[in-house]
This record gives structure tokens, C-alpha cells and sequence, in this order.
């Protein structure tokens, strides 16, 4: 699933009622389950490619939370998704996909300034994920923060939230490994014989700096939006062999871009549909040039239809309506 809607359900919290104040479930209000199904756009309009590649997709994510003391508040998030087509996206056809967990302790206490609101705090990723494994990956540890501020207008309101994350995960090799071991020892660098169990090639990143810009409206049931998001991942670099070429420049920075442009319709206390069009993309393409973020026919642009599940009526006793967002 594209980092952009990750990133999304994952921020901030809405006001609660008094009657889930006095819950002895109330330290999890703000808990939330989304669904999402989304069609790649040569799916509908095979013409866009010379070669197509249909997808169809289905992903249930896992939002829970839970707060303890006046100003700390645990957040956890993972994914299950399913591709039903035989596209590209997985190598076995409707093969369950687990994501990785990630967990952030948000410290909430920090002063409003000038209508900002501010929340940092670490975060941890474990790898849950088959990708994630075959990177080596042990954990990658972080910090995040957020920023938010409302701005009444005449018939609603307008939210603007911005977020910065960065990572340093721990692998235990710096090239993913391999599902199975091969049957004879290839040769990967040169003389060495480091590569025995691992994919040679590409690097894993050392360090990941992400960041986020959400637009929202809310205009009564109705809350249109728009979301723009990069990943920035430096990998690591590889000592010279004699006799060898790196694939890779050590200095090269990756970059995936993410936007998204949504309407959502909260139609009663726990329920909120979303409709919206996503493109998640390589900020170079083929050619080496950079590409547009926000359409390319050659890109993987999505058409998703979503509902979040608001879990505040079940566990705690009730809440306002509506996704949470701040």
C-alpha cells in the first residue's frame, strides 16, 4: 500500500465526548480499522501502456492506540493486503501480503504556538514484512515529528499538517538476502565470498528522511483533501574491488514521491467513506529524468474506494464522528 495513506491514518487524534472519558476503555480511544480497494489506471484503460499491467488490490490496516498519562500516547500501525490480479505487484497470485510494524510514542505535552500544534517522539519499525526480512532487516529505530494547525473558514474548517521522519535501520547485510540458499557459491565481489547468501546489486538504504504535507477540508459530513509525501533513502556505499563495478553510486539518493487527492463522507458516528486517486512513483524515470508526481500514464496511478471504521463506539462508549486526523 502507498506510503501517503500510512502515513495519513496515522496522524493525530479527535476530541472525545465525556462519556468516553469515564470508559475504562478510554485509553484507546482513537483506534481505527481502514479497508481500501484500489484498481491500477491501465486496469480500466489498458491503452495508457504499450504494456499493461492490471492490478486490483485489497488492504485492511491496523491502527490502534493508546494513551497513558496527560501527555504520551502510543500509536501502532500495520497493513494485510491482497492482490487479486496476476500483475507484477507479488510473485504468487493472491498471496497475502503482512507489512511491517511500526510504533511511535508521540509526546503531546509541548506548548501551542501561534495556532501550532507539535508532537514528536521516537518510533521503531520491526519487520513483519517477507520484503523487510529479505533486506536483513533487525529494526530501524527514529524519530518523527508533526506539526498542525485548524483555520476556521466561513463554512467549515481547514486542517494543515505537516510531517518529518527519519530512520536508521540495523540489518545484519547491507544487500538483501535470499529466500533460499543457492546450490553453489556465486562469485559476488570479486574474490569474496560474502554474497554466498545474498542478492548482489542493489544496497539497502542506511538512512531514510521522510516527509509529508496534508490539506484537509471539512465542510460538515464532507472532507476533501490532498496529500503530498517523498522518501528520501541514502544506501550504503561498497568498498572498491579490483577487477569489479559498483552498480551503484554510494553518493546516489532515492526518492519515492506519493500524492494523493480524496474526498471523505463521514455518514454516521463510526463510519467514513473515502474516494480518491493515488500515484506513488520513483522521483526519476526510465530516462533519468525527473517525472510528474502527480499523473503519468507510465506510472502506477491508482482509483481506491475506502471505509474507516471508527472504534471509539465499540470499545470506549461513543465519540464524534469522523476519521481521526490531529
Amino acid at each position: 500500500m502507498s506510503s501517503w495513506m500510512l502515513m495519513l491514518l496515522s496522524v493525530a487524534s479527535s476530541s472525545v465526548s465525556a462519556e468516553v472519558a469515564t470508559s475504562p476503555l478510554a485509553a484507546f480511544a482513537g483506534s481505527q480499522v481502514f479497508v481500501q480497494s484500489d484498481l491500477s489506471l491501465n486496469t480500466l484503460a489498458p491503452g495508457l501502456q504499450l504494456s499493461p499491467n492490471p492490478s486490483a488490490e485489497t488492504a485492511l490496516f491496523f491502527l490502534p492506540r493508546f494513551t497513558f498519562g496527560e501527555d504520551w500516547q502510543l500509536r501502532g500501525r500495520l497493513s494485510l493486503s491482497v492482490e487479486w490480479t496476476n500483475s507484477d505487484v507479488t510473485t504468487t497470485v493472491r498471496e497475502p501480503v503482512l507489512s511491517d510494524t511500526t510504533l511511535q510514542l508521540y509526546y503531546r505535552g509541548l506548548p501551542t504556538l501561534f495556532g501550532i500544534k507539535a508532537l514528536v517522539g521516537p518510533q521503531v519499525v520491526l519487520p513483519s514484512s517477507d520484503l523487510s526480512q529479505a533486506r536483513t532487516m533487525r529494526f530501524s529505530p527514529g524519530i518523527v515529528a508533526q506539526l498542525s494547525r485548524a483555520v476556521p473558514l466561513p463554512a467549515g474548517s481547514l486542517l494543515l499538517l505537516s510531517n518529518l521522519s527519519y530512520q536508521r535501520p540495523i540489518y545484519g547485510y547491507t544487500t538483501p538476502g535470499l529466500d533460499q540458499a543457492p546450490s553453489y557459491g556465486p562469485r559476488c565481489r570479486g574474490d569474496l565470498s560474502s554474497c554466498v547468501e545474498q542478492a548482489s546489486g542493489l544496497a539497502n538504504a542506511r538512512d531514510l528522511l521522510g516527509w509529508s504535507v496534508v490539506i484537509l477540508g471539512q465542510f460538515g459530513d464532507f472532507a476533501p483533501a490532498v496529500t503530498f509525501s517523498a522518501s528520501h533513502q541514502l544506501p550504503f556505499g561498497f568498498t572498491p574491488v579490483p577487477g569489479t563495478v559498483n552498480v551503484e553510486d554510494p553518493s546516489t539518493v532515492r526518492v519515492v514521491t506519493a500524492f494523493s487527492a480524496f474526498v471523505d463522507w463521514s455518514f454516521n458516528d463510526w463510519g467514513t467513506l473515502e474516494v480518491g486517486y493515488n500515484l506513488t512513483r520513483s522521483a526519476l524515470g526510465d530516462d533519468g529524468k525527473y517525472g510528474n508526481p502527480f499523473f503519468d500514464r507510465y506510472q502506477d496511478g491508482r482509483l481506491y474506494l475506502g471505509l474507516n471504521v471508527a472504534l471509539d463506539p465499540f470499545l470506549v462508549g461513543g465519540a464524534e464522528g469522523g476519521v481521526v486526523r490531529q
